[in-house]
């Protein structure tokens, strides 16, 4: 007798960085399909500020670590915050203005990180963090029944091999809600979600 396999990846999310006002990345919070980004996270400059020894070496490791989507936010005093592997860009911008007024006052995000061909999606489209896209890039891989959840902040959870397409939807939903980050009082509810087009 064969036992459906079941396999979860979660990740958490990491500290976050703010950003500037730009074109706002509608998350649905019904779910939907996915926007598939291709290449490697880059760095897009917002504002050319000078960095401290310590802020400019986070901004060259630990920023840089996860990948797309993410920002850097920068207070007047040189204090920092910063996110990455986040699951969209508005999202990164928040969570890092947060994370660097948390505990510096005012702070402009000046750099994020976005896929090498990143354009605002379509109306109605989820985006996905880097290593997220990985696996939805290889979901086809992967036995019925599955779900992918994820969550503006990063969180994810994928399930494959299930009993049935309920039975995946919903573990994926609970295991992504028991990863989300809840550290940021301030921070706007991002709820986990279905992707809806796995391949």
């Amino acid at each position: 007798m064969l036992l459906p396999f079941a396999f979860v990846l979660a990740i958490g999310v990491p500290p976050s960085l703010g950003a500037p006002a730009a074109t706002p990345v509608d998350f649905p919070l019904n779910g939907g399909p996915a926007t598939a980004f291709g290449g490697m996270a880059t760095v897009r400059i917002v504002t050319n500020l000078a960095l401290s020894p310590e802020a400019q070496a986070v901004f060259d490791s630990d920023f840089q670590a996860t990948g797309y989507f993410g920002a850097f936010a920068l207070s007047k005093d040189g204090g920092y915050g910063y996110s990455s592997g986040v699951g969209s860009l508005q999202a990164a911008r928040e969570v890092a203005l947060a994370e660097c007024s948390a505990v510096n006052g005012t702070c402009a995000v000046i750099a994020e990180l976005v896929p090498e061909d990143y354009a605002p999606p379509p109306g109605g489209a989820l985006t996905l963090s880097q290593q997220v896209q990985s696996h939805f890039s290889t979901a086809a891989k992967n036995p019925d029944f599955q779900a992918l959840a994820v969550s503006e902040d990063g969180a994810f959870a994928m399930y494959w091999g299930m009993a049935s397409q309920p039975e995946a939807d919903q573990q994926a939903l609970t295991d992504c809600e028991a990863n989300r980050d809840h550290s940021l009082p301030d921070l706007r509810d991002m709820p986990c979600v279905l992707v809806t087009n796995l391949p």
